[in-house]
């Protein structure tokens, strides 16, 4: 399982981390909140405080923090290098990658940057009653599907290099993706996959209802 650590505290993100054990053999990847503001840089407000330790359970439903956030030790970035291939989305791919083998997942909860938010975000923050709803739509219409169809043919290449229990969930969750509706129910009981807010737990079993999953 990967290793949760928070940085708390102001002062330099990378420094303070270090401090925390930043640099270590294993691939580890830093990401943290941010201030979500409008294309103006106005209506600023930090993004939601995550509740539940991160992992491969919540990696392969969720990415709760943005690329911009994410940096990656010297083995995370051979690890991410000898796992290219063809992704969606790659936070969601890297903590899917970084959870999935075992890695380090160091959450900062200070905001340091700036996610400004306009009409070319290719999905933009999840903050908000607005951006809850785009969600669901794309839920709905299959994108996020589609998309987690991409990444886990990714993981299964690399399935060797996954931890055993994270395999094992892997396999469920491919096996959850192409069963019937009572069955896949089922599975995904079976599997305890979580996202960060209760808010997200309806349309996890909605989704999997629809087979959107």
């Amino acid at each position: 399982m990967p290793r949760m650590l928070r940085v708390t505290g102001k002062g330099d993100s990378v420094a303070r981390t270090t401090s925390s054990g930043w640099i270590w053999k294993l691939p580890a990847l830093l990401c943290g909140r941010t201030i979500v503001c409008d294309e103006c840089l106005g209506n600023c407000h930090p993004s939601p405080l995550i509740r539940r330790d991160p992992g491969f359970r919540n990696a392969l439903v969720q990415i709760f923090v943005g690329g911009n956030t994410m940096m990656l030790n010297r083995a995370g970035i051979a690890l991410a290098r000898a796992a290219a291939g063809q992704v969606v989305l790659h936070d969601w791919w890297l903590y899917q990658l970084i959870s999935g083998t075992g890695g380090h997942v160091i959450y900062d909860e200070v905001p340091l940057l700036l996610y400004r938010q306009h009409g070319t975000n290719q999905v933009g923050a999840s903050t908000g009653a607005g951006a809850k709803l785009r969600r669901m739509r794309l839920m709905l219409r299959g994108r996020f599907h589609r998309w987690n169809g991409i990444n886990l043919a990714a993981l299964a290449a690399l399935a060797h290099r996954l931890t055993p229990e994270n395999r094992a969930i892997l396999e469920g969750f491919t096996r959850m993706q192409r069963a019937g509706l009572i069955e896949r129910l089922r599975i995904l009981r079976q599997l305890r996959l979580y996202r960060q807010e209760l808010s997200g737990t309806l349309p996890l079993w909605l989704a999997a209802l629809l087979g959107r999953i």
